[in-house]
């Protein structure tokens, strides 16, 4: 079995109760994958996971480990960004460690692939294999995508936003039609893709852990869609940082159900002002973003997607 080691590098796990460990242990297992906890996850500092030297040597220490084959984000948060001048980019791209999580992580994930690793992955966090319910479609094509198997998604017909580690039983979940991803601008895209939460990666901006976005596939997603400004604003911050004249394709994450996102006229009317020219393909609603199903996302490497009206839409991975 591979083994895996949870790391916290924003907020805190002591939030994440022991039965729901289990239940995300017992899952990893399920698929081939042990689960050990890194020394400082529970820890508390303020807003934090507590210091920053600690949530970095936890991230060195397990890549330093050779009993340890990969590693997982318990979740998001806030301030990952602080970690990323201090991490020894040129000891984890070496180890060629598989490292995983979403959200906030997608920081450590661009800064990552900035320095070169082909092993960052945006996708689900351990606290996403802790829902008893989890969807068949987010762990199905994990592994695979993990040991570099091409991969085609497509949109599986549903999905649910609710919030399941809050009901008593933890679920049953509320379950959502979305029988397709919306295109915005058809045509098709091939590139290395990156991305993640779109006020994460604008954070990005100027500094050395912006990953090389000329030819790229950009993915983007909002953690709940309820502030259409602020979106507005990031994605023009994305313009004026002439990002979007670089990439060579465009997917939004699907918003989480009645947010203020969710009604695509107000989405588009957002496009339009940010993307008047629609020099590339745009897609809309994939499960790349805080709803469940979630992909798994090889940061840098080689995507290809297709959106055409009135067509199934598919997006591929691991290309090469």
């Amino acid at each position: 079995m591979k083994h895996f080691q949870v790391v916290s590098t924003a907020n805190t796990m002591a939030d994440l109760s022991h039965e729901l460990r289990v239940i995300g242990e017992a899952r990893m297992r399920a698929l081939g994958m042990t689960i050990s906890y890194a020394e400082h996850t529970d820890d508390r500092l303020y807003h934090t996971a507590g210091k920053v030297k600690d949530r970095v040597s936890d991230i060195h220490a397990a890549i330093n480990n050779p009993e340890v084959h990969g590693i997982l984000s318990v979740y998001g948060g806030y301030n990952s960004n602080q970690l990323l001048d201090k991490l020894d980019y040129q000891t984890i791209v070496a180890s060629h460690k598989p490292i995983i999580g979403y959200s906030d992580f997608s920081a450590v994930l661009n800064a990552l692939a900035a320095h070169g690793s082909k092993q960052a992955f945006h996708g689900p966090s351990f606290a996403t294999f802790c829902d008893p319910n989890m969807f068949e479609y987010a762990y199905r094509h994990f592994s695979d995508i993990l040991s570099g198997k091409t991969i085609t998604y497509h949109c599986d017909g549903n999905f649910s936003s609710d919030l399941w580690f809050l009901k008593p039983g933890y679920g049953p979940r509320d379950i959502c039609d979305c029988p397709e991803w919306k295109v915005y601008h058809e045509g098709e895209a091939i590139g290395p893709i990156y991305g993640g939460n779109l006020e994460t990666f604008c954070k990005l901006i100027g500094t050395p852990y912006l990953p090389p976005l000329e030819g790229a596939i950009l993915f983007i997603e909002d953690a709940s869609g309820n502030n259409p400004g602020a979106f507005h604003r990031d994605l023009t911050q994305l313009r004026q940082a002439e990002v979007l004249d670089a990439i060579n394709g465009l997917i939004i994450g699907k918003f989480p159900h009645i947010s203020k996102l969710d009604e695509f006229e107000h989405l588009c009317y957002i496009l339009d002002d940010v993307l008047p020219d629609k020099k590339f393909p745009v897609l809309c609603d994939v499960f790349c973003s805080h709803v469940d199903p979630m992909m798994t996302i090889p940061l840098g490497k080689p995507a290809k997607f297709e959106a055409h009206k009135n067509q199934s839409v598919t997006v591929n991975f691991n290309l090469e």
